[in-house]
Parts: C-alpha cells; structure tokens; sequence
C-alpha cells in the first residue's frame, strides 16, 4: 500500500512539475480505485470508460484530512504538491529541459521561467537509486533549497520526487 501511495503522488508529481494543465479525475484525489460496477449497467456494460467514472462516495471524502488512511495521504499529498506548483516562479512558464541522469529509473529535468529556476529529480523504481555527483553540481542542484523530497547526497529515495528551487 505504501508503494501504491508513492507511485499515485509520484506521477502527479511529475505531471504537475512538467507543465501544462494537470486533470485529476473522479476520485483521483482520494487513490479511488476503478470501479467495475458498469459492467451491471445494461446501457454502460459494453463501454469500459466508465471504470474510471465511479459513483462518489462520500465516506471516502469525508477522510481526505485524516493523514491516518490512504484517501487523506494521497489527498493531502497531493495539496502539497499543488502548492509547490504554485509557489514557485519556475513553473509558471513554458521552458523544460531533460538532464540526462545516466539512471534509467531516474527522470531529470529542469523548469525555468523569468530567471528563476527549478531541479526535479523523480526515481520511479522501488529502491533508492544514484546519479553521479557532478550532474548535481552541474545543475548547481548543492547551491538550491531542497523543497519537497528525500535525498542523501547523491541518492534519491523510491518512488520519490526531488525538487529544488
């Protein structure tokens, strides 16, 4: 469940650090779960779209403060992220460029936007992985404010999501 959580906050991380307009949909906001209920509608059964498309329950709602249970987890993740989206100045544009990692499991990419300008570093495997150093030091990763994530120097923790502005 703990890796389930990571990857769900993860990719909206990646997704809301990269630009453009993110779409949370239907639950997401909770870590709902797709719904096969369609199947016993004779007018949705044929039509797999609605998997995605739940009733919403709104027990499931009423947890999303309670940081205890996984709709609270991933709800306020996600509000954390969101915030960080819109306090920095480097996501308000348009200019991304990829930093080559030498990691498969590591994505790496930067966000700049009227001189001010954003490290993200997101590790999609289940273990802690490594990048070389002087990819640190050539995006003067060492001079920013670590601002959401879990590193050890040159190592970032799984399903984590470094940013540094």
């Amino acid at each position: 469940m703990e890796l389930a959580i990571r990857r769900i906050l993860l990719i909206h991380g990646v997704i809301l650090a990269a630009g453009g307009i993110p779409l949370l949909y239907l639950g997401d906001e909770l870590g709902t779960l797709n719904d096969y209920t369609y199947r016993d509608d004779p007018a949705h059964q044929r039509d797999s779209r609605w998997v995605h498309r739940p009733r919403a329950d709104w027990d499931k709602y009423a947890k999303r403060n309670d940081l205890n249970c996984i709709e609270g987890r991933v709800y306020q993740g996600l509000q954390a992220l969101i915030a960080l989206r819109k306090g920095l100045e480097a996501f308000s544009g348009g200019d991304l460029e990829i930093i080559p990692t030498m990691n498969e499991h590591v994505l790496a990419f930067t966000r700049s936007h009227a001189g001010h300008r954003a490290v993200i570093f997101a590790n999609f495997s289940e273990y802690p992985q490594t990048i070389p150093a002087h990819i640190f030091e050539q995006y003067a990763v060492y001079t920013k404010k670590q601002l959401h994530g879990i590193s050890q120097g040159s190592s970032i923790e799984p399903l984590d999501l470094l940013v540094f502005g």
